[in-house]
């Protein structure tokens, strides 16, 4: 059985950890499997297993790739097609539609809220693009949550197409490693971490303000590590001198291996307005962190019980604050949070993918 795993690249983000991880454990139970980018930015390909084969079609844009992806389906027989992300899935769907391949995108975003600022008409050209690729020439549907279902389902996707499977995480970690940033790893107080592009959605001004409400109190005396790199980068660092906390707040930049970091870390924060999952958010609960994160879409689905983590309200800054500073006086049990995140360990979650490939080709 050939598979293949479709992604614009292998930079570091969710969909693309979850891409390795799935094409490592299928390849492991003897399928052919192949992973396909648009982009020849590849930071992660050194945790592909031997044996997965690893094509690109090195273009700069997405748009205007349409004939190479043709093109590369046609010459490379394929029996399932696993596609992330639209609009690349859209583009796979009408390229392989004469193609004996059976095509599932996986949907990773909210799409209605991620797409809302590029205005009306596009919208609608993308819920038109959506509802006819996704309805009619899918085989199958899979998105990583529930939220990311339903915006689908509101977009006229057929609900009976689609299935929730969540993401899964790297279990297999070493937090031995050597680290930067000792002004943060050695400090004496709580120490707090995030790990985030650094773009509108993940709304780390919100942080930042939390951030500086804790600083006020004159208490706990944290440090907080941003780990992660993206457009609101300068303006972030702005803010943080602006409210006077840039003593205490280090931009590590982007990191590919987050783990060593989480582990010394007392609390990871996620402050995104709106997010479909989350998969640092298992990252850092496989360690036994305590979580604060906003009470959005898909970490309230990871974190589905009181005893998993804090949620705060949605740009709340106030909310933030109160909820890390719970968070600092009463940790969560770490054994209880560890055994939550193997609810996403790979061997359940690539289960999962090996009965959809099976049923859907039998």
């Amino acid at each position: 059985m050939r598979i293949l795993f479709f992604i614009y690249d292998l930079g570091v983000g969710g969909a693309e950890k979850n891409t390795i991880k799935l094409s490592n454990y299928l390849a492991s139970k003897g399928f052919k499997v192949s992973i396909l980018t648009v982009s020849g930015l590849n930071i992660l390909q050194d945790g592909i297993n031997e044996g997965i084969e690893l094509h690109s079609l090195n273009s700069k844009k997405l748009f205007g790739s349409f004939r190479k992806i043709y093109r590369f389906l046609r010459n490379n027989p394929t029996d399932v097609l696993f596609v992330n992300v639209w609009p690349l899935t859209s583009m796979t769907l009408l390229a392989g539609l004469f193609l004996k391949i059976h095509i599932i995108p996986i949907e990773h975003g909210i799409l209605s809220k991620e797409f809302k600022p590029k205005g009306r008409l596009f919208c609608w050209l993308q819920n038109i693009s959506i509802f006819i690729t996704y309805n009619l020439f899918s085989s199958h549907i899979i998105t990583v949550s529930n939220a990311a279902k339903k915006d689908l389902v509101d977009k006229g996707v057929y609900k009976k197409k689609i299935s929730v499977i969540y993401n899964t995480f790297d279990a297999s970690i070493n937090i031995n490693k050597e680290i930067d940033h000792p002004e943060w790893f050695e400090h004496s107080g709580p120490k707090l971490i995030t790990v985030a592009n650094l773009k509108t959605e993940k709304n780390l001004f919100n942080l930042l303000h939390a951030f500086k409400h804790i600083h006020k109190a004159n208490e706990y005396f944290p440090r907080l590590l941003i780990i992660g790199s993206g457009p609101q980068e300068h303006e972030l660092k702005q803010l943080s001198k602006d409210l006077n906390i840039d003593g205490d707040v280090v931009f590590a930049g982007l990191k590919i291996d987050p783990y060593p970091y989480l582990e010394k870390a007392d609390i990871f924060i996620l402050s995104s307005d709106f997010e479909a999952f989350g998969i640092v958010i298992l990252e850092a609960m496989s360690l036994g962190k305590t979580i604060v994160s906003t009470n959005s879409e898909g970490p309230r689905e990871i974190i589905n019980h009181p005893s998993f983590g804090y949620l705060c309200r949605v740009n709340d800054s106030h909310d933030l604050a109160d909820k890390i500073i719970t968070g600092l006086k009463e940790p969560l049990e770490k054994n209880v949070i560890i055994s939550r995140s193997m609810d996403f360990s790979i061997e359940k979650i690539g289960l999962l993918y090996k009965d959809l490939i099976e049923k859907i080709t039998n």
